[in-house]
């Protein structure tokens, strides 16, 4: 009975339990899914997707309807006989005191030459809209992945200054030992107590940016509360040379793919704009119902029309609209090669800033094992009377000083990685 009471009271304890930690890949997919930017991404291809019908609705028949009807002031009516009827014929009604009518029109291009390169821009325009948005994601994914990764830095720095604060304090400890047996001085006690402050100050610090980085994080994904981050994945390093590295980003990139389906859709408009002097040709066809029969005795009547439309000359507009249109596709050339070049340079900077972010990693990891043994030695040599109290103190700043600098170029390499990764057009985990 007694194990059973223990179980139902220790069952709301477990259900309480710590959330999941939040892993890198879930974090992204909830910005994906909750992020109201990314939201708009998919919203911009909604409305390229508009665009398309409206593009076709210039080339798909128009249907319409009319109905009527009208007091006038007075009924119209002829004689038949006036016109060599036998007598008795009814009178022929030109217009009805109340005159109704009822219409019905239908109208389809048979030829608008400009508008077919309209036409293929819009299919285009979609593509870019689509093209655009993966990107435009895939920076935002990239994004989250910089944030959780200084998220998780920020839990290591807590950890580097409460061990720092530990030792400040072994150190304080120690200092009030050696005042009381008459063993140190007291300015030595209050270096060791200045420095017990410091690493108090530093933990706080440190546990202010973890609340700010977590505060980024939530309003990524959407999520409230305290943040359990999981600790993530090492990015991948990308294979190959400099040489492999651009060539994927000119062949991956998509804001290339964008730039370059921009330059098809001015080219394409440039074209519309010659196709303006090739004549319009379309039909009608309209079908009319009126209550009066007029001089034929009939209600309904329909026409077939068979039209055509060229205009000449627009008083020049169109001249000035071939030239601005010759212009936008220079512009959009340049914008690509201007792109290009960016391209090439931010994966060699992405590149160059990897091999340093390793480098100082390397250096780091040597530089706190010196410190280390630096700080082991000095405190030792300092009980056997060989060092000063000052001594430990330097020895101490420069252990803390190591152990923050480790973490913060642990997360600098990570960065790096990131960068290089978005630079030779590799997508984030969450694309789909």
């Amino acid at each position: 009975m007694r194990a059973l009471i223990l179980l139902l009271t220790l069952t709301p304890l477990t259900a309480a339990a710590a959330p999941e930690p939040l892993t890198l890949e879930r974090a992204q997919r909830l910005a994906l899914a909750r992020y109201p930017a990314a939201l708009n991404l998919d919203e911009r291809v909604v409305q390229a997707q508009a665009l398309t019908r409206r593009a076709w609705a210039i080339l798909l028949p128009n249907l319409s309807a009319s109905a009527s009807v009208t007091r006038n002031s007075q009924e119209v009516t002829i004689d038949p006989a006036l016109f060599g009827a036998p007598a008795g014929a009814d009178r022929i009604v030109i217009s009805e005191l109340w005159g109704k009518r009822l219409g019905f029109s239908a109208n389809m291009v048979l030829l608008k030459a400009s508008a077919l390169p309209l036409l293929k821009s819009a299919y285009s325009n979609l593509e870019l809209a689509q093209e655009r948005g993966r990107f435009d994601k895939n920076e935002l994914l990239f994004a989250v992945a910089r944030t959780f990764y200084q998220a998780h830095t920020t839990q290591e720095l807590v950890r580097a200054a409460q061990e720092n604060l530990r030792t400040a304090r072994d150190l304080g400890r120690e200092a009030e030992l050696r005042k009381q047996v008459g063993q140190t001085t007291r300015i030595d006690l209050l270096r060791a107590r200045i420095q017990v402050t410091a690493a108090e100050r530093a933990l706080q610090d440190a546990r202010d940016a973890v609340k700010l980085t977590r505060y980024a994080l939530s309003t990524l994904t959407g999520l409230g509360g305290d943040l359990v981050i999981a600790p993530p994945p090492r990015p991948g390093v990308p294979e190959g040379d400099l040489a492999d590295l651009e060539a994927d980003a000119l062949r991956e990139r998509r804001d290339l793919r964008a730039l370059e389906l921009g330059v098809a859709i001015a080219e394409r408009d440039r074209l519309s704009t010659w196709l303006k002097w090739v004549p319009d040709i379309d039909v009608t066809y309209s079908w009319t119902w009126d209550s009066a029969g007029g001089f034929t005795g009939e209600n309904d009547t329909w026409q077939l029309i068979f039209g055509g439309r060229w205009s000449l000359l627009e008083g020049g507009s169109r001249f000035a609209e071939l030239a601005e249109r010759r212009s936008r596709v220079r512009v959009s050339k340049n914008n690509l090669k201007q792109q290009r070049l960016e391209i090439r340079e931010e994966v060699r900077a992405a590149s160059l800033e990897l091999a340093r972010a390793r480098r100082n990693l390397a250096l780091a990891d040597r530089q706190l094992t010196l410190a280390r043994e630096t700080h082991d030695a000095v405190h030792q040599q300092y009980g056997q009377g060989l060092a000063t109290s000052l001594d430990v103190q330097t020895a101490f700043s420069e252990l803390q000083a190591r152990r923050v600098g480790q973490v913060v170029e642990r997360l600098n390499r990570d960065l790096a990685l990131l960068a290089l990764q978005r630079a030779a057009g590799r997508l984030a985990p969450a694309i789909p």
